[in-house]
């Protein structure tokens, strides 16, 4: 959130976004869930709000930014692997069942 606050408020965000978010976490550990296996991808960006205003948002709440997995599949690795967690574009995270997943919006035609 604070990468799209010094980039006026825009989800100027692309395939490498870890590495141009690294300025503000300094820590390579983040990226990795620690049931992944190294080397493997842990967190996508949701690549529909690339490039996106975030008053552009009609529920940052409710809308995706970053999720466990990749390629818009969601991978459930926690709570005996029934559960996933998802950063929103308001700036909050949570885990997310697949029941719960349904309601959550990940493309940018919700924008």
């Amino acid at each position: 959130m604070q990468f799209v606050q010094d980039w006026d408020e825009k989800f100027d965000l692309h395939a490498d976004w870890q590495k141009q978010i690294f300025p503000y976490i300094q820590n390579e550990a983040v990226f990795q869930c620690p049931e992944t296996k190294a080397g493997e991808i842990s967190y996508a960006f949701n690549s529909e709000l690339e490039n996106s205003l975030q008053a552009d948002v009609n529920e940052p709440a409710q809308t995706i930014m970053v999720y466990e997995g990749k390629d818009k599949n969601f991978e459930f690795r926690h709570q005996n692997k029934t559960l996933t967690n998802i950063a929103f574009a308001d700036g909050h995270v949570k885990g997310y069942s697949r029941e719960t997943l349904a309601a959550l919006k990940l493309k940018r035609s919700t924008l």
